[in-house]
Formats: structure tokens, C-alpha cells, sequence
């Protein structure tokens, strides 16, 4: 079963456009991470414990 008859990619041809388009990614990457203030790890990688509380009654901020 053939999919492509002539799959004769010339990869050594198009290596700077390969280079281009992933350092494009790459910064996009890192400028998103700037710009949204680093990474949010949840707390799996922070540590500590998470608690969730549920209380039959509201509750206000006095109690």
C-alpha cells in the first residue's frame, strides 16, 4: 500500500526554514511565559496540601 508515490523530501534543503519556524515557537513560548508571570504549577509540584471545606450552612466571614 502506497500513500505518496514520490515522497522525496530534500530535508538538508529545508533545514532553515526548520530552524526558523521552531526558534519562532520556542520564543512565542517564552514570551508567553513572561507575559502571563512564569509557570502556574499545581500542587503537585508546589507541595504542601489542599483542602477543600463544605459546610451545610453559608457561612460569613465573622463566623
Amino acid at each position: 500500500m502506497e500513500f505518496f508515490k514520490k515522497a522525496h523530501v530534500k530535508f538538508i534543503e529545508i533545514r532553515r526554514a526548520g530552524f526558523i519556524f521552531s526558534g519562532s515557537l520556542i520564543l512565542i513560548g517564552v514570551i508567553s511565559l513572561i507575559l502571563h508571570g512564569g509557570p502556574r504549577y499545581g500542587i503537585d509540584f508546589t507541595g504542601g496540601t489542599s483542602l477543600q471545606l463544605k459546610f451545610s450552612q453559608t457561612m460569613t466571614p465573622a463566623d
